[in-house]
C-alpha cells in the first residue's frame, strides 16, 4: 500500500472470526467494501508469486458482484443503524439529564421497526442515504449529543493515510466512503444495485422478524408487539426511575476483555495474576495522567491518590505477602474445583437416575405396544374408541397409546402437547393425531427391540474422516453406562412388581372388557381372576390378601353379555392354584365392571398375559 496507494485513506481493520458479534460482522464490511480494488490488487499479486489455496479462494469470493453487494448492503447497515444503536447503548446511561433511560431504548426500536417495514415495502429506499441515515432523526430534539457525534463521525471523523499520520494529511475517510456506498462511482460498485435491491428485501425481512422474535430482548421494547418494556406499555415513572442505568453490560464484560488482553501478551502468565491485573487496568487504579486547569483530562488512578505513606507500605506489604496470599489462592481454587466436581457427579448421577426412572416407564409401555392396550391400525383403533363411554377413559387410552409410541418406541414424530396456551386438547382431537399420524407411522418406522434410553449423546451429526481410537473409546463407555443403566432399570422394575407396588399386567389389558375373544376363543383363553386368601401376617396374625388366580377358560356357560353385562364360563384353574382335585373345574361368573379394575376387588378378573410381560426388556 505504501509503495503503491500512499495517499489511500485507512479504515480500521477488524478481526470478526472470533466470536458472533453480528455488530463486528458488519464493522468488518466497510473497511472491506472501501479498500476491495487495493485487496484484490494485492491476492493478485501474491497468487502470481506462489499458489495459496485461500488466497485463490479469496480472490475468487471477492470478485464476484452478488458478495460486493454483500459487503455494500452490510456497510449500509452499519452505518445507519448499528453506529446510532451502538452510541445509544453506550452512552444511556449518562443521558439522564436528557430525560433518557434504559427504557428509553423502546423508542430506538420503534423507529428501527418502522424504518424497515417502509424498506420491506420498497426495498430501494435502503440504498437511499437521506432516508436510511436519518432513521434516528426523531430523537435529536432530545439528545443533541446523539445528533453532533453522528454528524462528526459520518462527516468531521479524520484518518491517516497510508504513508503519513501527520495532522495536515489527514483526510475524511468516513466521509468518502458513504458517498462510494451510496453514490458509487466505481463501475464494480455500481453493478451491485440490482442485487443491493434484492438483498435489501431480504435483510429487512430478517431483521423485522429477528426483532420480533419473542426469544430475544428487543420485542420486549416494542410498542407494535406492546413489550412489557416498551413506550406503549410502560409509565413515565418506570421510564423516569431507569434515567441512568446501563442498557449495556460494559462493567461485566470489561474486566473479561482486559483479562483476555493480559493473557495473550503475557505468555504463561497465571489465571489469577492475569484477573488481577485486568481488573486493576479496567478499574484504572494506576492511571498516572491528571486533570488540567480547565478541569479537562481524567482523575488520577486510586494507587496514586493514596498518600505516599500508604502506598509505600502497601507495595511492602504486598511483597511480603504475596508468597502467602498466592498458596492460598491456589488452595481456595483447588477446594473449589474439588466442590465443583462433586457437583458435577451429583448432577451425573441425578440423571443416570432419572434415566433409569423414565426407562421403567419407557419399557412398561415398549411392552404394551405388543399387547391389547395397543391400538395397532386405524380400524382397531376406531372399533375400541366407540366402545369406550366416558371422556375419561376416552382421554386415558388415546394419551396411552401415543406415549406407547413416543416415549416406549422412540419415535419423536409421536409426539402431541397435551395443552397449548390456553387450551387443552381433548379426546378427539388427540385421537385425530393418533389415527393420522401416529398409527400410520408404523408403516415407515422400524419397531425397536428394546426401549429407548434418554442419557447424554455424544456429537454424532457429521463425521470429518475416520473416527479415531480415542472416539471409539468415549463411544463403547456409552454403550456401557447405557447397558448399566438398562440393567439397573431392569433390577428396579423387578424389584417393584414383586412387592406389588407396580402391576405390568395391568398395564397390558385392552381397554374394554374382550367380550368378542372371550367367546371366540373361549377354550383357549388364558384368565387371571382375582381372589380373597386368608394369609399370616409378620406377627402371625390371618389377614385377607388378594391375589391374581391364573387358569384357562374351557367352556361358555351362560352368554348374558348383551343385556346383563356378564358372562358365566368354567375355569380349569393351574396347578399353584388348586389345594384338591375335585376344585380344578369350577365355574366364575365374569362381570363386565370387574375386567381390569384400576383398583383390584374380589371377583374381578383380566386376560393372563404374563407370558408376554416377561422376557428380555433390556
Amino acid at each position: 500500500m505504501r509503495r503503491f496507494h500512499p495517499d489511500k485513506y485507512e479504515l480500521p481493520i477488524i478481526r470478526v472470526a472470533g466470536g458472533n458479534r453480528q455488530d463486528s460482522s458488519f464493522e468488518g464490511a466497510l473497511p472491506l467494501y472501501d479498500g476491495l480494488d487495493e485487496n484484490l490488487e494485492f491476492l493478485n499479486e501474491c497468487l502470481q508469486s506462489k499458489d495459496n489455496a485461500l488466497q485463490r479462494c479469496l480472490l475468487i469470493s471477492l470478485s464476484s458482484v452478488e458478495v460486493i453487494a454483500q459487503l455494500r448492503v452490510a456497510s449500509i447497515l452499519y452505518l445507519s443503524v448499528v453506529i446510532p444503536l451502538r452510541w445509544l447503548a453506550g452512552k444511556t446511561h449518562e443521558l439522564a439529564h436528557r430525560e433518557w433511560g434504559e427504557r428509553s431504548m423502546g423508542k430506538a426500536y420503534d423507529l428501527l421497526l418502522e424504518a424497515f417495514v417502509a424498506i420491506q415495502s420498497d426495498p430501494s429506499l435502503l440504498l437511499k442515504e437521506e432516508f436510511v441515515m436519518n432513521i434516528f432523526r426523531p430523537l435529536y430534539a432530545q439528545l443533541p449529543e446523539l445528533k453532533e457525534y453522528l454528524n462528526y463521525y459520518r462527516e468531521e471523523k479524520l484518518s491517516n493515510t497510508v504513508s503519513s499520520c501527520r495532522k495536515e494529511d489527514r483526510v475524511l475517510a468516513i466521509d468518502q466512503a458513504i458517498c462510494e456506498v451510496f453514490y458509487p462511482t466505481k463501475k464494480r460498485n455500481r453493478e451491485t444495485t440490482p442485487f443491493c435491491i434484492k438483498l435489501a428485501e431480504r435483510a429487512a425481512t430478517t431483521l423485522l422478524v429477528e426483532l420480533q422474535d419473542s426469544r430475544k430482548a428487543t420485542h420486549l421494547y416494542l410498542s407494535a408487539t406492546l413489550g412489557k418494556r416498551s413506550q406503549a406499555v410502560i409509565t413515565r415513572a418506570e421510564e423516569k426511575s431507569t434515567f441512568g442505568m446501563r442498557a449495556n453490560n460494559d462493567p461485566a464484560e470489561g474486566s473479561f476483555a482486559t483479562l483476555t488482553d493480559v493473557l495473550q501478551m503475557g505468555g504463561r502468565i497465571s489465571l489469577a495474576s492475569a484477573a488481577a491485573i485486568g481488573q486493576a487496568r479496567y478499574n484504572k487504579d494506576g492511571r498516572r495522567s491528571k486533570k488540567d486547569d480547565d478541569g479537562d483530562g481524567e482523575e488520577l488512578g486510586l494507587f496514586h491518590r493514596l498518600p505516599e505513606e500508604l502506598s509505600t507500605s502497601l507495595l511492602a506489604m504486598s511483597k511480603a505477602r504475596s508468597k502467602k496470599t498466592r498458596a492460598k489462592f491456589n488452595a481456595e481454587l483447588l477446594e473449589r474445583r474439588q466442590a465443583y466436581y462433586e457437583k458435577m457427579q451429583l448432577e451425573k448421577e441425578e440423571k443416570l437416575k432419572h434415566a433409569e426412572k423414565a426407562l421403567i416407564d419407557a419399557m412398561y409401555l415398549h411392552k404394551q405396544y405388543h399387547s391389547p392396550a395397543c391400538w395397532r391400525t386405524v380400524q382397531s383403533a376406531k372399533a375400541e374408541y366407540e366402545k369406550l363411554i366416558t371422556k375419561k377413559d376416552k382421554l386415558k387410552h388415546v394419551k396411552e397409546n401415543i406415549l406407547i409410541r413416543y416415549l416406549g418406541l422412540g419415535w419423536v414424530e409421536a409426539h402431541h402437547p397435551w395443552s397449548r396456551g390456553q387450551h387443552t386438547f381433548d379426546s378427539d382431537e388427540l385421537f385425530q393425531h393418533l389415527t393420522e399420524v401416529v398409527i400410520p407411522l408404523a408403516d415407515v418406522k422400524e419397531i425397536p427391540l428394546f426401549a429407548p434410553v434418554s442419557l447424554p449423546e455424544l456429537p454424532d451429526n457429521f463425521i470429518i474422516g475416520t473416527k479415531s481410537a480415542v472416539r471409539k473409546d468415549l463411544d463403547d463407555k456409552r454403550k456401557s453406562l447405557e447397558v448399566d443403566v438398562r440393567r439397573r432399570a431392569k433390577v428396579e422394575m423387578d424389584r417393584l412388581e414383586e412387592s406389588g407396588i407396580t402391576d405390568g399386567v395391568e398395564y397390558m389389558q385392552a381397554a374394554s372388557w374382550p367380550i368378542e375373544k372371550l367367546l371366540t376363543e373361549n377354550s383357549m383363553f388364558k384368565i387371571q381372576v382375582c381372589w380373597v386368601f386368608q394369609v399370616d401376617d409378620e406377627e402371625g396374625y390371618l389377614v385377607e390378601e388378594l391375589k391374581w388366580c391364573s387358569g384357562v377358560v374351557t367352556s361358555l356357560v351362560r352368554d348374558k353379555s348383551d343385556k346383563h353385562n356378564f358372562v358365566d364360563v368354567m375355569i380349569r384353574w393351574n396347578d399353584e392354584w388348586v389345594e384338591y382335585e375335585d376344585e380344578r373345574v369350577t365355574m366364575q361368573r365374569l362381570k363386565k365392571r370387574g375386567f381390569n379394575p384400576e383398583k383390584p376387588f374380589h371377583g374381578a378378573w383380566r386376560e393372563d398375559l404374563t407370558d408376554n410381560f416377561e422376557g428380555e426388556m433390556i
